[in-house]
Order: structure tokens, then C-alpha cells, then sequence
């Protein structure tokens, strides 16, 4: 049972370590054009649209993606 008790505590420990050393999201908020966005990131990044939808306020949200795994999600008011 000690044994259990110090496994268990032993992984929360590390979790907890894990969880506050690991970086922030790079997020990054940026106003323009919907058209001067989209350009940029097809040019700068290889992104195109993947997925689209409507926010519940009527907004237009979508999804751009390239095939080396990165994404943006884009908010058109």
C-alpha cells in the first residue's frame, strides 16, 4: 500500500512540474483585411481554409491549416 501511495505521488508531482513548465500558446491577435489575412497566411505559412462556420454572434469563423501541421482560427466580423 506505501508503495502505491508513493507512485501515485510521485506522478502528481511530476504532472504538476510538467504542467507549470510548459510554454504559453503562442496566440497572437491581429486586425485586417479578411482577404490581406488569408494571403499572408497562405504565403507566409502554406495555410489554407479547411473549415467554416458561424459564431453565435453572427460572426464567421474559420479554420486554416497546412500540411506541416500548423492552424489558425480566423474571426471575420
Amino acid at each position: 500500500m506505501r508503495r502505491y501511495a508513493t507512485v501515485i505521488l510521485s506522478t502528481l508531482i511530476l504532472t504538476i512540474g510538467l504542467v507549470l513548465s510548459a510554454p504559453a500558446a503562442l496566440a497572437q491577435p491581429v486586425c485586417g483585411s479578411h482577404q490581406s489575412i488569408a494571403e499572408n497566411l497562405k504565403k507566409s505559412y502554406t495555410e489554407t481554409p479547411v473549415s467554416m462556420g458561424i459564431t453565435s454572434g453572427g460572426g464567421i469563423i474559420e479554420a486554416f491549416s497546412s500540411p506541416k501541421g500548423t492552424w489558425t482560427l480566423v474571426i471575420t466580423q
